[in-house]
């Protein structure tokens, strides 16, 4: 629980001296930048420079990185250890002491157009009560986001089961790590309204390597649906974001624009033959009936 602590992070920050060679797990390798940054080059594009928040930014060579890129970066964090050597660092980026879950607080309505977290979500899940504030925490950047705006997070956690949409996929960070690299774009305010009132089937997709296809089995669901669901997950599934009794209710093989929907046969072979696939999952809403 120590990691929800300002005290923490400005001791821990504190004890690694020069703050340039230490990131906190690990550095921003080709594979994440090149992710980060397709993702913010199919946004809408003006005169001006996209505006992006690194949220949870730590010691941050993420942001030099953005600023190289050509976006104009904000880094934010609670620590004021850090963001003190950060100005010393790049004074030419703009870097903000301030709670994750203060956004709104700071920052006027249609700020930015992308907000990074790299293992932000990582962190939160030590919290107490880490469902609760995460999701608190993604009503903090929808209020701030441009309505073309959106999320991306890359964390060990998929965080799921609290989250539950956007597009997901696994990146190889180092040779023994992967880690979750999630967009979430912005939802009409009248639909994320909506949606806090009445219960719903939450959907995404999810990028998946032949490794994967292992550690899960689909089976087809009701009669006529043309979708399979996930008879049996164990860990790496889970963790990954699939988890049993969730719904595959189509796919897009690698280098395919459009998902295929409406034969449970043809994602069953899909998913057993392709060597990279992108699934679009369905979890039925709290109270639904699931396979236990």
């Amino acid at each position: 629980r120590r990691y929800e602590t300002r005290s923490f992070w400005d001791e821990w920050y504190k004890k690694q001296g020069d703050a340039g060679n230490v990131e906190w797990s690990g550095p921003v390798n080709d594979l994440v930048f090149n992710a980060i940054t397709a993702v913010l080059e199919r946004l809408p594009q003006s005169k001006e420079p996209l505006r992006v928040c690194e949220l949870g930014c730590g010691c941050s060579h993420l942001a030099a990185m953005l600023r190289d890129f050509g976006v104009h970066v904000v880094g934010v964090d609670f620590s004021e250890e850090v963001i003190n050597a950060n100005k010393s660092r790049y004074p030419d980026i703009d870097w903000l002491c301030l709670d994750a879950l203060q956004l709104a607080s700071y920052f006027e309505a249609n700020y930015f157009d992308a907000i990074v977290g790299k293992t932000l979500i990582d962190c939160f899940m030590t919290r107490t009560d880490a469902a609760g504030s995460i999701r608190q925490l993604m009503q903090q950047c929808h209020a701030v986001l441009k309505d073309h705006g959106c999320v991306m997070l890359l964390d060990k956690a998929c965080a799921e089961s609290i989250i539950g949409r956007g597009k997901t996929r696994q990146i190889t960070v180092d040779m023994h790590k992967t880690m979750t690299f999630r967009v979430l774009h912005v939802q009409p305010r009248w639909a994320a309204a909506a949606s806090e009132c009445v219960p719903c089937q939450r959907q995404w997709e999810l990028e998946i390597e032949p490794t994967l296809q292992k550690h899960f089995v689909v089976r087809p669901a009701a009669a006529g649906s043309g979708s399979l669901q996930v008879w049996s997950s164990d860990n790496v599934a889970n963790v990954a974001g699939i988890e049993t009794g969730d719904l595959v209710v189509g796919y897009r093989k690698s280098g395919f624009k459009d998902i295929r929907v409406g034969s449970a046969m043809e994602t069953a072979r899909a998913i057993r033959s392709s060597k990279k696939l992108t699934l679009l999952l369905e979890r039925p809403a709290a109270g639904a009936a699931r396979r236990k």
